[in-house]
């Protein structure tokens, strides 16, 4: 591969995340001396897959065709993602039977729920941030107030007051590795008919250490909150973190699900994706959304072009954003009164 343009970059991540591709093809790939490393370690660090990779090529046999350097220090900091998984095991195990006790309903939802449901050959995979618990919206503030009295105490507050926002401020135990965020809702209002609470609660995944969604929904909850809340839809974009969950959470049983695929954000995730997985290169793409692929493809192939229209989509947003909630939050207008024009924080 020539100075490995960023499009081969991004191929060559894909292929070893992909569960659907020649192995022979792939060593034939790694064994070249004109992989641009440095670019491929750069690339996974932002889609937060660098330790996924690590394991991904352990799993097909191909970690000898790394450089020795690059392979010790991917060994090294999966190993301690690795530990630091076991412990983050261990805390839900807590939360749960916290939870438990008290008859609260709940499930966790997204890396966690993969990472106890067991869908990753390697709990070294995946890396997790925030513990997210989603309950009933008439549990929030019950649950909300357990976890403080069992010391998670420290509470990141918002600067201005959301109503009927996702979830409640997030909660920090010093003595624990990870904040926890209570869910009452996955998505923002304007999108919450695409995953009604009630249908993840009735289809949980239940044993004596953990409630989880089933993986329809857990793909789901993936595909929309990344689409959504993190505004893929909007940007254009994809992350391979999204991208290897959906794949271990064997999006192809779902892919033909009439209800799973009339979402067009749902549409858009697989459109982009099947860029680079082949495995998901099984739906007619109709005009507009061809239209859009290809953009995606320009924005990789060209950084400077990315970041331009990206800076230019996030200003347009947060202008708009902005606007709207200065005059519809009173909250977010002495917000602002305070911190800038009152220098007050």
């Amino acid at each position: 591969m020539l100075k490995n343009s960023n499009i081969e970059t991004h191929q060559l991540i894909a292929d070893i995340l992909s569960f659907d591709n020649d192995n022979s093809i792939l060593k034939k790939k790694l064994e070249t001396s004109k992989i641009d490393w440095e670019n491929i370690v750069q690339t996974a660090s932002r889609h937060l897959v660098l330790t996924t990779l690590y394991c991904r090529l352990n799993q097909k046999n191909l970690l000898h065709l790394l450089p020795q350097d690059l392979s010790d220090y991917l060994k090294d900091i999966t190993s301690i993602n690795r530990n630091r998984n076991k412990k983050l095991i261990e805390e839900a195990q807590s939360l749960t039977a916290m939870l438990q006790k008290h008859n609260i309903e709940f499930v966790f939802i997204k890396g966690m729920a993969l990472l106890i449901g067991g869908y990753f050959k390697d709990i070294g995979e995946r890396m997790i941030g925030d513990i997210d618990i989603l309950v009933l919206e008439k549990d929030a503030e019950s649950a909300f107030d357990i976890l403080k009295k069992e010391g998670y105490s420290k509470l990141v507050e918002f600067n201005y007051d959301k109503s009927n926002f996702r979830h409640l401020p997030r909660q920090i135990n010093e003595k624990k590795l990870a904040a926890v965020e209570i869910h009452t809702h996955v998505l923002n209002p304007s999108h919450r008919y695409l995953l009604p609470i009630d249908t993840i609660f009735e289809s949980r995944l239940s044993s004596s250490d953990y409630r989880t969604p089933n993986s329809y929904h857990l793909n789901l909850i993936n595909i929309l909150t990344s689409q959504l809340n993190d505004k893929n839809y909007y940007y254009n974009t994809l992350n391979f973190k999204n991208s290897y969950d959906s794949l271990v959470l064997r999006i192809l049983n779902h892919i033909e699900n009439t209800d799973f695929n009339k979402s067009k954000f749902v549409l858009h995730f697989i459109n982009l994706n099947s860029v680079w997985f082949r495995e998901l290169n099984l739906i007619n793409v109709s005009g507009h959304n061809t239209l859009r692929m290809r953009s995606y493809v320009l924005k990789i192939k060209y950084k400077e072009f990315e970041k331009s229209l990206k800076l230019i989509k996030f200003a347009s947003f947060t202008v708009i954003n902005r606007l709207n909630l200065f005059f519809m939050n009173k909250s977010y207008r002495n917000y602002l009164f305070n911190s800038i024009i009152f220098r007050k924080s």
